[in-house]
């Protein structure tokens, strides 16, 4: 229906005609929306359809209105004098004055109530007179409400990730994964037009990628980007110099636009809607779309003009680190070197964003030595080098600040002691922990933050602890983070939690805010809460970058949510070479994307992924996780692996143990005791149910795990029914939920069967033998259990027996869920012919 920019979600014409007829029958209307939702449009529409001579009187309402008829008075319907007698004596006198008007009122929730009382009534006695107002969504109180007549509401939908996976739901065929809805919500900033240019620059540059019912849209970076469009978001900015400036720097303060000589210019454009004001009192363009399309449509020698000209007048120490980073990227695209004075800056942002290898080329240019930046930027490219595996590097930088900058230099060998996690205690980084901490004052803030890590990462006794006087606000943060973390790893994420919020504000390092993401996301996720580590996730991190952690993350917990299809393609989004230039996260990468692709059936490819995951020493945590996610990539692909999955869970335990980490412990052992057929056997649970008698027992999804083996161990059916149900509501997975009925009813094996079937009843689970339970299939589930070992998709089984693909889904969730099996690939042709299908 429209083109308007500020339009995200456009109606049809059989809405708008439906909305028509009600503002019709009324005469008056109220349109309820966000800001960004499309009201203002809406309204403009409707006017349009509207036959005959009509005029249209408009104004905007503000809220210190408060004056009687003051919105009366500025739609010019009235004169001064007239105001003094009654609202009905008012409306009989326009009434028999007035031509045929549409009378819009923009912002009604601040319009006087006298004025109301007349317009309300004057279109109740001439129909040709009409009333149309906006109002804002989420305004507690509808003053239009209060009117002696009805009045029609129209509620817009709001602009969120749901409204926008609809739009790209249309446009592409799927429903976008979680980041890529974050990444286009931020992109577009609430705008259809700007959502759908950036769809077509995606597929012009082959950015869109397509998994079963997800799809990734990848925005191309700046440096990247080779065709446009043949239409524009706004034409009208494409030749505006002060647009051009805000595409290229991003936004832009008052001081710096009058020092560039574009602010007179910037005023026309905000008065039009094309320029907007941000919280902090900068400007800048509608959305980031916008800003890309005005920048790259610019000619290289034009940009290269332009940028030139704006980084000989902009003050670098007013360019804040966003500024720096776009500027730099469009330096990048112009053959125009970026300016030593805006490295440092530069290379924060890049490091923000995880773009880790622009960041450390910046520092290898070199930064300037007089830039108060230097040390905070320094403090980032550590974090950078050790993400990037370059602990040298990163050791090199840590050692070059000055230790006078306490905050940085704390920062920066926090990240080197962050290095342990993937390197082990036997590493390059805990040697150079070990160094420093010799050589440092034990009470600077550097030597307590470190100690207190390393004590954390590197469980050691012969580690001592470090105690310091008064200790400055960044410091006492990251003693918190330690113990959060620490908290984290004994499988106690609600307590970890309750301590990161007891903290203060996070210091200004990145390596602050990376490790503030990870115990927000993954806290939420074994509290369990799904949806709020989502938005954790989302909210805290760029979703526009790829950064590694943030794809990692999400891929993990999209396995969780059963959201497989988005679980391969972002997690696809930092595979490409990475396991050849030995990244940190590269094992977890391809087991999460070997993981994914065995439940989609993609099995050459889980197998491929499966055989990229790096199996090395298991001496480091990240090594230690690596095999057990190893293990469940395994234990899916097919049973010749199954031994291989045995081994990586009990490599996964083991290291669990020699590190003191709880948290993985439980989880290893926790599918070990299933791939074992333990759960007979109190031995493999015992050491989980001790979990629950210690000083400080886990909670969340790891207390849930202990009391499950508690359960098991002591052979308690009710109390095993209690932790099923609890299972159940904790929102996991199919694969989660099965496994845990697995092993319950495995232990239920010696109960007498009298107390079975009563704890059945009582349960409604059912503790009988599966394996014994011949005839449990019915006919047509017997031929979709033999379609299904053989490798059909659902959509094959479907055209094979004459049925939907929707059925044949229903058919196979059955099957698994009388089965006891986690996943399709589970379904092997044994246990098919053990059932009566037969897969020959």
């Amino acid at each position: 229906m429209w083109s308007h920019a500020s339009q995200i979600t456009p109606l049809g014409d059989d809405e708008v005609k439906q909305i028509e007829r009600q503002w019709d029958q009324q005469r008056a209307l109220i349109i309820a929306g966000d800001r960004g939702s499309g009201r203002s449009a809406l309204v403009d529409e409707l006017v349009s359809l509207r036959a005959g001579d009509v005029a249209v009187r408009r104004v905007h309402s503000y809220p210190d209105e408060h004056t009687p008829y003051a919105t009366l008075l500025a739609l010019r319907i009235v004169e001064e004098g007239e105001t003094e007698t009654s609202p009905e004596t008012i409306a009989r006198k326009l009434a028999a004055r007035m031509p045929a008007t549409t009378l819009i009122i923009e912002h009604a929730e601040h319009v006087d109530s006298a004025t109301l009382r007349v317009l309300t009534a004057l279109v109740r006695v001439r129909q040709d007179i009409r009333l149309l107002a906006t109002i804002d969504r989420s305004s507690a109180a509808l003053q239009l409400s209060e009117a002696t007549v009805r009045i029609a509401r129209v509620v817009l939908r709001p602009f969120d990730r749901s409204a926008l996976a609809d739009v790209v739901e249309r446009a592409c065929g799927a429903r976008p994964t979680p980041l890529t809805a974050s990444a286009l919500l931020a992109w577009s900033g609430g705008s259809y037009r700007s959502l759908i240019w950036l769809l077509e620059v995606a597929g012009l540059h082959r950015g869109v990628h397509r998994e079963h019912t997800a799809v990734r849209v990848d925005v191309p970076p700046i440096r990247d980007l080779r065709v446009m469009p043949d239409w524009s978001i706004d034409p009208a900015l494409l030749g505006e110099r002060a647009a051009q400036m805000l595409a290229l720097a991003g936004d832009l303060s008052l001081t710096q636009l009058k020092r560039l000589g574009a602010l007179e210019h910037c005023a026309a454009l905000e008065t039009s809607g094309l320029i907007v004001a941000s919280d902090d009192g900068t400007l800048r363009l509608r959305s980031p779309a916008i800003g890309l399309e005005v920048a790259s449509r610019l000619g290289l020698a034009a940009r290269h003009t332009l940028l030139t000209s704006m980084l000989d007048v902009l003050d670098p120490v007013e360019v804040e680190p966003r500024q720096a980073a776009l500027l730099a990227d469009w330096c990048g695209t112009s053959e125009v070197s970026v300016p030593v004075t805006l490295r440092a800056a530069a290379a924060r942002r890049y490091v923000d964003l995880g773009r880790h290898d622009d960041g450390l080329e910046l520092h290898m240019q070199g930064f300037d030595e007089g830039d108060p930046e230097r040390s905070r930027a320094l403090a980032d490219i550590a974090l950078a080098a050790v993400s990037t595996d370059c602990s040298e590097v990163a050791i090199e930088v840590a050692r070059s600040i000055s230790l006078e900058d306490a905050d940085a230099s704390a920062a920066a060998w926090l990240a080197v002691t962050l290095g342990i996690v993937a390197e082990g205690p036997d590493g390059r980084c805990a040697d150079a922990v070990r160094d420093f901490l010799a050589e440092s004052e034990p009470s600077s803030c550097a030597a307590l933050v470190v100690a207190a890590w390393r004590r954390v990462l590197d469980p050691d006794p012969q580690h001592p602890k470090l105690d310091g006087g008064a200790l400055s606000v960044a410091t006492a943060h990251r003693l918190r983070m330690a113990e959060a973390i620490r908290a984290w790893c004994d499988g106690r994420p609600v307590a970890a939690r309750a301590i990161l919020a007891s903290s203060a504000a996070s210091p200004d390092f990145a390596v602050d805010r990376v490790v503030g993401v990870f115990l927000e996301f993954t806290t939420h996720m074994l509290a369990p809460d799904l949806d709020r580590a989502l938005d954790a996730l989302v909210e805290s991190r760029d979703p526009r970058s790829a950064d590694g952690m943030t794809a990692i993350l999400s891929g993990a917990l999209s396995i969780y949510n059963g959201g497989l299809a988005s679980a391969w393609l972002d997690i696809s989004r930092v595979l490409g070479d990475d396991v050849d230039r030995g990244r940190r996260f590269s094992a977890l990468a391809h087991g999460i994307a070997s993981i994914a692709s065995s439940q989609l059936g993609a099995d050459a490819r889980a197998g491929a992924e499966y055989e990229r995951i790096l199996d090395g020493e298991h001496t480091s945590i990240l090594a230690g996780a690596s095999q057990h996610v190893r293990g469940i990539a395994a234990t899916q692909l097919n049973p010749s692996r199954h031994e291989e999955g045995v081994d990586a869970y009990r490599a996964a335990a083991e290291s669990a143990k020699r590190l003191q980490f709880p948290l993985l412990g439980a989880m290893a052992t926790y599918r070990l005791a299933d791939e074992l057929g333990e759960g007979r056997r109190s031995a493999m649970f015992r050491a989980l149910a001790e979990m629950q008698t210690t000083s400080e027992p886990p909670d969340g999804l790891p207390g849930l795990i202990a009391d499950m083996a508690a359960a098991i161990e002591s052979r308690n059916v009710r109390r095993m029914i209690t932790v099923f149900q609890n299972l159940q509501r904790a929102g996991l997975v199919q694969d989660s939920k099965v496994l845990a009925l697995r092993l319950i009813r495995d232990a239920a094996k010696d109960i007498p069967e009298t107390t079975r079937r009563a704890a059945a009843r009582l349960s409604k689970l059912d503790f009988r033998r599966r394996d014994d339970r011949s005839g449990t299939l019915t006919t047509r589930e017997r031929e979709v259990a033999a379609l299904v070992a053989s490798g059909f998709t659902d959509r094959q089984i479907g055209e094979r027996l004459s049925c939907s693909p929707r059925t044949a889904s229903v058919h196979v969730a059955r099957i698994l869920k009388k089965l006891g099996l986690p996943n399709r690939r589970a379904l092997t042709v044994e246990i098919a012919a053990r059932h009566g299908a037969d897969a020959s």
